[in-house]
């Protein structure tokens, strides 16, 4: 009876496991390639049927996929522990996150906002007041890039070892396969610190940080000092660390803490 109770008890485990993660795939019409997407539901999900959760997004660093940031840590435990719907798109490898304008068929950022914002809303229960998005390296980036291109649909931005100067490695990490040669007014155009001047409101909160020992940690000081010119609402941190697993590991702690206090 007791091995017929622990057989049940790991079935049922295994069950909620399966549906708590999830993976859908996507067939967009902006992107080049099917995007594979990663979903994390908290345990309440399942339970309270009527109610809607916050939503996170995570994205991935460049030469990653979408099943980077659950290499890095147990993402179904935050989402448990903090009830959010946690989203881990396909980046494409190198797209970082942008329209282009190199690529005609490689639209991140309308694929994200037409195809992949709008299926999430209709296949999970979605608290629309409360989105954020978050990502590493790359994906960092992404992230504030996409949250200046609709920043009334985030609720706040967060971001770990990102490259917010792309020109500042423009022969590196496949960014002129994406962004073309080197065209200053182009380059310019996809500079986080270029763009939030452009920004109205600068009304919402900021988190960023990055290990001392990273090899973006110096442009995000700079960033950082740009940031606090502008008079935004900034949140950064640096501690002992480099551009790897075991630095984001820790990093990712104070996202979901940020993201936490501001719902």
């Amino acid at each position: 009876m007791k091995k017929l109770s622990l057989g049940l008890f790991i079935y049922f485990l295994i069950v909620q496991m399966t549906m708590a993660q999830q993976t859908f795939r996507l067939s967009p019409k902006n992107i080049p390639y099917t995007d594979s997407t990663l979903v994390f539901l908290p345990q309440q999900y399942s339970k309270e049927t009527t109610k809607k959760f916050p939503l996170l997004f995570m994205l991935h660093g460049w030469s990653g996929n979408y099943k980077q940031w659950k290499s890095v840590t147990n993402l179904q435990d935050y989402a448990d522990k903090y009830g959010f719907v946690i989203v881990c798109p396909d980046g494409l490898y190198d797209s970082w996150y942008i329209n282009s304008p190199k690529i005609p068929q490689q639209q991140y950022a309308t694929f994200f906002f037409e195809e992949l914002y709008p299926y999430l809303l209709q296949n999970y229960r979605i608290d629309t007041q409360n989105i954020f998005i978050t990502g590493l390296s790359m994906g960092g980036y992404g992230a504030f890039s996409l949250f200046l291109q609709k920043p009334e649909m985030f609720k706040a931005v967060a971001a770990t070892s990102a490259l917010f100067d792309l020109s500042l490695f423009c022969k590196r990490f496949g960014l002129t396969k994406t962004l073309g040669g080197f065209e200053a007014e182009t380059w310019k155009k996809y500079s986080i610190i270029e763009q939030l001047k452009l920004w109205e409101g600068k009304n919402k909160p900021i988190f960023f940080d990055c290990g001392t020992s990273d090899v973006f940690y110096e442009s995000n000081v700079k960033f950082h000092q740009e940031c606090k010119e502008l008079g935004l609402q900034v949140n950064f941190e640096s501690g002992a660390g480099n551009h790897d697993k075991n630095y984001w590991k820790k990093s990712v702690a104070l996202h979901f803490e940020f993201f936490n206090k501001l719902r």
